[in-house]
């Protein structure tokens, strides 16, 4: 227990010499604080070597120049992308307007081949009906031979010519509402002095193969030419008739008379015509 007491019991506080200042006996002595080693921060940047820097550049620099190698690349294969697509685009485009312009050429010589059908079948449908028009339509046309004759009144100096002559139907349809004008011509020159006159009704129809018989008669004068001078009577009529569709024609004969008593067809004035082809007597 002594000892317990004397470890409790502070230590005395060393004398004060005189001009010294008393340190009081409860502070203890302080030590100067140790040296620490230093602590870094795990923010604080690390600094790097010239080695390593320079090493980082190098990798930076190949990372660089990779990079655009590859683009590079890329960009040649994209222009090439490009140029194919244009190349197979274009030709498309080519190949597209070559099939429409063949298809337009086509269709406008399906048009002109149409066009062609249809006129060829519109002509041979008219030559059709020309033909049958031509094959059924009346013709009207003097038959067998005139015959003239003077003609004297009783009790008068005036003499007339007479000539008689005959027409007939000689097509498969009768002639209808048929016309006629005739006109006798005489002394030198009469073929020049024929000419055309107003038509008169002459009868309603004419059925085939009937036969008409008419006379016309020179104006009353007293001098006659004489029968045995040639071309000096001459026999002129027309004739205008219709067909059962309604087609207008016109028949002209001419006849003039021989010295030696027959007649014959003169140069001219000799024709049947169809009205709506040829300009006909109004």
């Amino acid at each position: 227990m002594l000892d317990d007491e004397k470890k409790e019991q502070p230590e005395s506080a060393p004398p004060v010499l005189p001009g010294e200042t008393p340190t009081p006996a409860s502070a203890p002595a302080v030590s100067p604080p140790a040296t620490l080693p230093a602590v870094h921060s795990d923010t604080e940047p690390k600094r790097e070597s010239p080695k390593e820097i320079s090493i980082r550049i190098l990798e930076e620099s190949e990372l660089t120049k990779l990079f655009e190698r590859w683009s590079l690349v890329i960009a040649a294969v994209t222009l090439f992308t490009l140029f194919i697509t244009f190349i197979v685009f274009y030709r498309q485009l080519k190949e597209s307007q070559r099939q429409t312009e063949l298809f337009r050429k086509q269709a406008e010589q399906a048009a002109l081949d149409a066009r062609k059908a249809q006129d060829q079948t519109r002509q041979q449908m008219e030559l059709s009906k020309d033909s049958f028009r031509r094959d059924q339509q009346p013709y009207v046309w003097v038959t067998g031979i005139p015959t003239a004759e003077h003609f004297q009144s009783p009790g008068s100096d005036l003499s007339q010519i007479l000539v008689s002559a005959h027409y007939k139907n000689f097509g498969k349809s009768p002639a209808i509402a048929l016309q006629r004008y005739s006109l006798v011509e005489i002394g030198p020159k009469a073929l020049q002095r024929v000419h055309s006159g107003r038509l008169t009704e002459a009868k309603s129809i004419i059925p085939p193969v009937e036969e008409e018989f008419f006379t016309s008669v020179t104006p009353p004068t007293k001098a006659l030419p004489e029968m045995s001078r040639d071309d000096e009577i001459v026999l002129f009529t027309r004739l205008q008739y219709l067909d059962l569709l309604g087609h207008r024609y016109e028949t002209d004969f001419c006849m003039s008379h021989l010295q030696l008593g027959p007649w014959h067809y003169c140069e001219t004035h000799n024709e049947i015509k169809d009205c709506e082809k040829v300009a006909c007597e109004p």
